[in-house]
């Protein structure tokens, strides 16, 4: 999937949704699918959702932080975010295994609900400003 190309043409604010959604759906289907039809579409969904987050955020950061003169902070930012998602990682690794001894679903529910409040977050989001790029033909022959 040319992840780039559609975070480039149809916004960051869009990929975030679309990766929500698709981490949404991958979360129910597992959880509720009883079935290898549910299961194979839920890791097509799982893993449209991996594509769409791929990049996405490092680029919203380094757009924001560009449009308010401060692109020199990124790596900063990608640091403090690197080392807050490996915290959260660890931690809900140990929930999860908490929870999975409970119920073989909870974990799936706990995540789709995760992912849902990252959703309606992302849904607020505001597009930074765009880089003056040219027109349309040479953005897309940038691509090559």
């Amino acid at each position: 999937m040319p992840c780039g190309i559609i975070l480039n043409s149809w916004g960051r604010r869009f990929t975030f949704i679309a990766m929500g959604s698709a981490e949404v759906s991958a979360c129910i289907l597992f959880a509720t699918g009883s079935d290898f039809f549910s299961f194979a579409l839920g890791n097509v969904m799982y893993s449209a959702s991996a594509a769409f987050a791929s990049g996405t955020d490092s680029a919203l950061l380094y757009e924001f932080l560009t449009a308010t003169d401060c692109w020199g902070e990124t790596a900063h930012h990608e640091l403090k975010s690197w080392l807050v998602s490996c915290t959260a990682l660890a931690l809900s690794a140990g929930l999860g295994g908490v929870m999975v001894g409970q119920s073989d679903t909870l974990a799936y529910f706990a995540t789709a609900t995760a992912f849902a409040a990252g959703l309606l977050v992302a849904m607020g989001f505001h597009e930074p400003p765009a880089a003056d790029c040219g027109d349309q033909r040479q953005r897309v022959q940038s691509y090559r």
